[in-house]
């Protein structure tokens, strides 16, 4: 069985580059172009094994999407946020509950490598 991830990010076109370079790995996509999207996706269909997420979007940002998954219920899908901000760090996002932060333009090799890492160890 695929495991399924959840790519949010408000740039159609990243966001549909990478699910499409996720797919080709093996794994069940879905995609989402704002905060407010991602949650009520979640809130309907929660069975997520990832989210990877941009931190700043127009329409509900990561950090609102980090907050509501930390009300959803055990498991709770881990997140991987990305952004090409650089005052944002990594500790801020482990703080919120993240499980890391990834650079724009994404490393399609270290995405892959922390996909599998947070997923094995759920």
């Amino acid at each position: 069985m695929a495991h399924r991830i959840l790519i949010v990010d408000d740039e159609r076109e990243l966001c549909d580059l990478v699910a499409m370079d996720l797919e080709a790995e093996g794994f069940e996509v879905t995609t989402k172009y704002s905060g407010n999207q991602a949650i009520a996706e979640l809130k309907a269909h929660p069975a997520f094994d990832l989210i990877l997420s941009d931190v700043r979007m127009a329409d509900g940002d990561g950090v609102a999407l980090l907050n509501f998954v930390q009300t959803m219920s055990e498991p709770r899908p881990p997140i991987l946020m990305i952004s090409g901000f650089s005052d944002i760090n990594e500790a801020q996002i482990i703080s919120k509950g993240g499980r890391g932060l990834l650079s724009k333009p994404i490393d399609f090799d270290v995405l892959i490598e922390r996909i599998n890492k947070e997923i094995a160890s759920k």
